[in-house]
């Protein structure tokens, strides 16, 4: 499955609590007045990449990492490969919490341009 993806940073640490993993989708459709990431608006078929190719990368931050957060762009105008990418991201950390004693808190964060009444 392929995402398009702005850009991945890790580790940020403005866009919530502890060091966190920063995943910006490429591509909105909403355009919302007064947005801080407008360079990520433009659907950019040349940051297409197979999602994929981001698990051997975010498997090596996962293990520090105190959450993810998600935003754009517009997340939710790449449903299919939102929900892939944080479903990876899900069965990773509990794997990971399985072989520690005691599991730390992980956290996922998704900034969307919709309501939840649109959601």
């Amino acid at each position: 499955m392929d995402i398009t993806l702005s850009r991945l940073h890790f580790p940020v640490t403005t866009l919530g609590y502890g060091k966190r993993i920063g995943v910006w989708f490429q591509g909105c459709s909403i355009g919302c007045k007064g947005c801080v990431s407008t360079d990520t608006w433009a659907n950019d078929k040349a940051k297409q990449i197979e999602l994929e190719a981001l698990f051997p990368l975010l498997n090596e931050w996962l293990p520090e990492a105190d959450g993810i957060t998600v935003s754009g762009g517009e997340p939710f105008d790449q449903p299919d490969a939102l929900y892939a990418l944080l479903q990876f991201v899900r069965e990773q950390t509990q794997a990971l919490a399985s072989t520690q004693a005691e599991a730390k808190p992980f956290s996922i964060f998704l900034y969307s341009g919709y309501s939840l009444e649109e959601l």
